[in-house]
């Protein structure tokens, strides 16, 4: 593993990028506008896509909550696509 000194203070999440991060950088590369909402949908549609990716129910609640981050904040301002990320969580774990 690599870090780059940013002048920061060091912490626990130093050089680290996780899961979310991604989802939220590749939604806003896919996104045809900085519109929020456009933002929101294409990170909707990449959450989804790990739960259906997940072969168990506890993977897919675990990665429900790996990308809450990402999921949260939808619920003030993309309520339509947190629902429909949390309809389509509740429709994969009935899956199993």
């Amino acid at each position: 593993m690599f870090e780059i000194d940013t002048g920061l203070i060091a912490g626990p999440r130093t050089g680290h990028i996780d899961r979310a991060d991604i989802v939220m950088q590749a939604a806003m590369d896919a996104a045809d506008s900085d519109d929020p909402q456009a933002i929101a949908q294409e990170a909707g549609k990449l959450v989804i896509r790990y739960f259906w990716d997940a072969k168990r129910p506890d993977t897919v609640r675990r990665h429900l909550l790996t990308m809450w981050p990402v999921v949260a904040p939808m619920a003030a301002t993309a309520p339509a696509t947190f629902d429909h990320i949390m309809t389509e969580f509740a429709e994969r774990l009935s899956e199993f």
